[in-house]
Formats: C-alpha cells, structure tokens, sequence
C-alpha cells in the first residue's frame, strides 16, 4: 500500500535512502522537530518538484492525510520510477502517537 502507519514511518526515520516531504504551507503547525525533513508547499510543488531526488523513497506528509495523497499521486505521475509513500493520518497523527508512548 502507498499509505504508511505511524509505526512504519518510524522505521523509515533514519535510512539514509528516504526523503521526508513535508507540504505543509510555511507556518502551519503543529511544528516538527522529531525528525529531518524537507519543507515544499504545496503551492510551490508543482515548480519544484524536479529538484528532488528520484533515487530515494520519499514519504510525503501533511496535517492529516489529505493534502498527502494528493500530492503522493502527481509525483508518482511524474516520478514514476520513485517510490512514493505517505503518512496516514498525517502529523497529527504521528504526534498523538508520540505522547501515548511517553
């Protein structure tokens, strides 16, 4: 399946060959400091989306999912040869994950 778990994401986290897509517009929260990513609005999207690296598996998020898919579809449009994942439940999700482990 293209969408991915919480749990499945936090195995992605620090594999060198995965690029984390966050296409949330510039300020929207919550902010993300649990992991390295890229930030590209989708509103930048369409322009940009040839700088990134075709060779690594990028998993894409957003708030909650739905901007995601979204954005996982034209990028497998145009990237075919990409592996292309997204976060379910997006980073609200991850993050309410987090406080119940801790």
């Amino acid at each position: 399946s293209t969408e991915i778990s919480v749990t499945e994401f936090e195995n992605f986290l620090d594999r060198k060959d995965v690029l984390i897509l966050d296409i949330r517009e510039q300020g929207e929260l919550p902010l993300v400091n649990e992991f390295e990513h890229l930030n590209l609005p989708l509103s930048q999207l369409r322009n940009n989306f040839k700088s990134l690296p075709s060779k690594k598996t990028i998993i894409v998020f957003c708030n909650s999912g739905q901007r995601s898919s979204q954005v996982r579809n034209f990028l497998k449009d145009h990237l075919p040869e990409t592996e292309i994942l997204c976060l379910s439940g997006g980073i609200i999700e991850f993050k309410k994950d987090l406080k119940l482990i801790k």
